[in-house]
This record gives structure tokens, C-alpha cells and sequence, in this order.
């Protein structure tokens, strides 16, 4: 999909894992370490459905593009007002 700049389709065809989990006090761990897998496998994530990702991770997963999407951000929202403090850190 290369009408969504960061898509995580935008390179062509994927495979999709989405692990499920009912809870429980290791979730957490493994979703950190779930992230780290996915990206060090050229995975990219969705920005708004995974949580515990790193600002590293997300420029890993979305290189160049991302700084394609942090120019027009700034060009649509001047003054920050849309920018929450998560996607501030993961995008920053």
C-alpha cells in the first residue's frame, strides 16, 4: 500500500503475526521481546497497535519514510497540537 506512507505493506506483499494473549504477568516481557524479533526481520510495526516499541525500532522498520512523514506532519500541524507525547517519542 504506497498510499499510506508509513504502511506497513508499502514494500509489497506481507505476512502478518498477530499473537493473542488472554494476559498474564509475562505478556508484557514477551511483547518486548516479540518487538525486537519482528525488527531485527525487516518487521514493521503498526504504529498505533503495538505497544512497547522504541523510537529505534520504529527508524529501523520505517527508515527514510518516516523522515518523509515527520516533514509533512510538521507542514500540517505547525504547532505540534496533534502530536501526543507517545508518537512525539516514537517519531522524534
Amino acid at each position: 500500500d504506497v498510499e499510506a506512507l508509513l504502511s506497513y505493506s508499502w514494500e509489497g506483499a506481507t505476512l502478518s503475526i498477530d499473537p493473542a494473549s488472554t494476559g498474564g504477568p509475562e505478556w508484557e516481557q514477551f511483547l518486548h521481546h516479540y518487538n525486537d524479533f519482528c525488527n531485527q526481520r525487516r518487521g514493521a510495526p503498526l504504529l498505533n497497535q503495538t505497544p512497547f516499541l522504541t523510537r529505534d525500532q520504529v527508524r529501523r522498520a520505517f527508515s527514510t519514510r518516516l523522515q518523509q512523514f515527520a516533514a509533512r506532519r510538521r507542514e500540517a500541524d505547525p504547532k505540534d497540537r496533534m502530536l501526543d507525547s507517545y508518537f512525539r517519542e516514537l517519531l522524534s
